[in-house]
Parts: structure tokens; sequence; C-alpha cells
């Protein structure tokens, strides 16, 4: 849906960055679990990558980019996966927006995640990533409220 809006972002593994965007998460786990346990698993975004850091000595994005460059995934996957919470500081105008498009992504599942009726906090902090993608506040929000219908009509078929 935010590619298709913001209509410059390149689809080309999108869909695969998004999906995999977490799979250091699942990589920590497997690897050294207890160590998980003791990550508050409330936390998100950069929140949670210092928290990692502090505990684990390694964060979840640098889990899953190794993974990912493991695999030789394609770069802009790779790319996805470690600056997802960054993407300010990638220098590529298409791989920002691609980076961009995932991180509005992931704050647009936290709204199902924290299940509330008014989601638009959500979509606070992401000035730069609506920016990159040549978004207003007023697509984000429709953007998710159609994601939200979605997932709601998906879980409650009529």
């Amino acid at each position: 849906m935010i590619g298709k809006t913001a209509k410059k972002v390149p689809p080309l593994g999108l869909f695969t960055a998004g999906l995999l965007a977490d799979i250091g998460k699942a990589a920590l786990w497997h690897v050294v679990p207890k160590l998980c346990e003791q990550v508050n698993q409330k936390l998100t975004g950069r929140d949670r990558i210092e928290e990692e850091l502090r505990v684990i000595g390694l964060d979840h994005v640098q889990a899953g980019s190794e993974l990912a460059l493991h695999w030789q995934l394609p770069q802009e996957i790779i790319t996805a996966i470690r600056y997802r919470h960054y993407p300010e500081l990638i220098e590529r105008q298409d791989s920002r927006q691609q980076v961009a498009a995932v991180a509005l992504a992931d704050a647009m599942v936290q709204a199902i995640k924290q299940r509330k009726q008014r989601n638009d906090d959500v979509l606070e902090d992401q000035e730069h990533c609506l920016t990159t993608l040549g978004l207003t506040a007023a697509q984000a929000r429709a953007i998710l409220r159609e994601y939200l219908d979605t997932q709601s009509k998906s879980q409650h078929p009529a």
C-alpha cells in the first residue's frame, strides 16, 4: 500500500524486505535464547536496539543483516534489514525510499500489536520517512486506516 501510494519506491524486493525485516530477532532467539529472555519484549524501534546491545552485545538488525548477507540476498534487502530503524543514514535515494517504506510499514504494524482504537501515534517520528517517500501525514493516515481495515476484515471475516 505504501509503495503504491508513494509511486516512487522501487517495488523490486519491497515485500521481501518487509517480510525479512525482523529476521534478526528469530536468529538471536535461536542462538542466544537465555539472553533474549532478558530483553524487554515490549520495547520497539531504537529503544529495543539499545536494550539488545546492552544485554546481548548485538542487536537484531545487525544479526539480520549478517544473516541476509550470509544467505546472499540482494543488497536492497540487506540494506532494508540493516537500516530500517535509521533510514536517514542511507545516501542512495532509491535505497533510502525502499528502507523508508519498510520502516513506515513497520510502524503501521505496531498499530496492530498495540490494538488501539486511534493509532495515529504510530506515525509520530516518521516525518523523515514521509518526506523521503513524498507522502503527506494525511496520506499516511489513510494508508494506516486501509491497512487496519484490511487486517480487521481478515481476522473477523463477515
